[in-house]
């Protein structure tokens, strides 16, 4: 029996990181060459002064109402980035993981029947929040501190909990109201890189963003032909892992990355894939901003001014907790499913636990020390779940790949397999263990091995494997 909980701190709050140090990163987005623009060290001067200077002097509420085009500078750049930026193949692959390995199996089927006797899992939904969730979830979970809304491009919004918020939510910054909206799909933020302001853009304006994206998008098609006519690298090198600009020596050789070709991102120009499967996972939205009564009559989305509360006709803000925020509104209900679905695995691990094993693995990619939430949640559910014959904490991050609390790793149910590597890299090659392990598994082993193809123990066992520590993950 198994559960994996995944849980991830890919990009942060920052308008970077998807293919570096973006969805595989660490909190500060410095390991590779990121798609999407750093924001550290951002100066702008304007009227003679100077406005913010880094992230968290731009990441706070305040500065909605002494400069709001300067606001949605910052947020409006984000969110156009976010929306042209597609994830990378890394949530494909976990995808498929959680499909093969977490999704059918008994384990996934028992907890699956008790979310739905009267757990409370779906019925504590308001209709002020943005969207409705109609289904459960099996053996897996994402907890992630991204606020991209990538995670939706490739998993149920059942599996989902965003400890920081979305891009694609918006509130209040009164808050007059406790309801949260979606963006609409069309939404985009016309930006002056001079002043780094922005406002919505105009229809005019997003014709000319459209061609701009269209142009971006044959360049693509241009650079994925030559890489088919280059074929593959040497030593089994893809073409992917070539323009991402990371080299190794040797399957399991460390990481070492190198200076990419691509230019430096920059806002609104991005160096990743674009976005081809926008928010499918992401249930339609529960308050459409086009059929919200609005208190002045008008949209709450104008163009050539910035967005609006329906209710107050007072500015409108991110569902995203910033610092210094005494204003954001918890989307309550999808943090009230990821309680009921721990409550429910540690039930379920202690009711079997006199019959049989029960393992958990809680992989944590690219949560640095900036912001800690991921990073303490991983090692807080470690002592949740202690109840279960093992706990695998897997922790992939370039810097900070050991535990943060010593006492964690004194105790016979924790096993900790720190992986020094940036996420995308540690993916791909976890994958290709898996792969490997389960063609060995079917092509002659004893119907023991056969039966162990969808058993955590070997999942666990090719992330060690991965990282050269084999004897770590028996």
């Amino acid at each position: 029996d198994r559960c994996w909980l995944f849980r991830r701190q890919w990009s942060g709050d920052l308008p970077r990181c998807s293919q570096g140090a973006g969805l595989q990163g660490a909190g500060s987005g410095a390991y590779h060459h990121p798609p999407l623009p750093p924001t550290f060290g951002l100066t702008v001067r304007r009227d003679h002064h100077c406005l913010p200077q880094d992230y968290a002097d731009l990441c706070v509420p305040d500065w909605l109402e002494s400069e709001p085009e300067f606001y949605w500078g910052f947020w409006g750049g984000c969110f156009n980035d976010y929306r042209d930026t597609g994830p990378h193949e890394g949530y494909a692959i976990i995808r498929k993981w959680t499909d093969a390995m977490f999704r059918q199996s008994d384990f996934a089927e028992r907890i699956r029947a008790r979310l739905q006797d009267g757990s409370g899992f779906l019925g504590r939904q308001s209709e002020d929040e943005p969207y409705k969730v109609d289904s459960y979830p099996g053996a897996f979970y994402l907890f992630t501190s991204n606020v991209d809304a990538h995670s939706f491009d490739h998993f149920e919004a059942s599996e989902i909990r965003e400890c920081h918020g979305n891009i694609e939510c918006f509130q209040c910054d009164q808050p007059c109201i406790a309801k949260i909206w979606r963006a609409p799909e069309d939404l985009r933020f016309a930006l002056n890189k001079e002043t780094m302001t922005a406002t919505i853009a105009t229809a005019e304006q997003k014709a000319a963003m459209e061609a701009e994206t269209e142009v971006a998008k044959i360049a693509e098609d241009e650079v994925d032909k030559e890489d088919e006519e280059d074929g593959p690298g040497e030593e089994g090198e893809d073409q992917g892992s070539r323009r991402e600009g990371g080299t190794s020596d040797g399957e399991n050789a460390a990481v070492v990355p190198a200076p990419s070709s691509a230019p430096n991102a920059a806002v609104g120009r991005i160096n990743g894939r674009s976005r081809l499967t926008t928010l499918r996972y992401m249930p339609p939205p529960q308050n459409d901003p086009a059929t919200m009564p609005k208190v002045n009559g008008g949209s709450i989305f104008p163009p050539g001014a910035i967005p609006m509360c329906p209710s107050c006709g007072e500015p409108a803000r991110p569902s995203i907790l910033m610092f210094e925020d005494d204003s954001y509104i918890w989307h309550r209900s999808q943090d009230t499913r990821w309680k009921i679905f721990k409550k429910c695995v540690a039930a379920e691990i202690r009711e079997i636990s006199s019959e049989r094993k029960a393992r958990v693995a809680i992989l944590e990619i690219g949560a640095g020390s900036n912001v800690t939430t991921v990073r303490n949640t991983s090692e807080q559910l470690v002592s949740y779940f202690n109840d279960a014959s093992s706990v695998s904490l897997i922790r992939v991050n370039p810097e900070l790949p050991l535990a943060d609390d010593p006492e964690l790793v004194r105790g016979d149910y924790c096993e900790m397999i720190p992986i020094m590597s940036y996420g995308l890299d540690a993916i791909k090659r976890i994958d290709k263990i898996i792969e490997q392990w389960q063609e060995e598994c079917e092509e002659g082993a004893d119907s023991g091995d056969l039966a162990r193809r969808g058993d955590l123990r070997g999942f666990a066992a090719a992330v060690g494997a991965a990282e050269g520590a084999e004897e770590n993950a028996k």
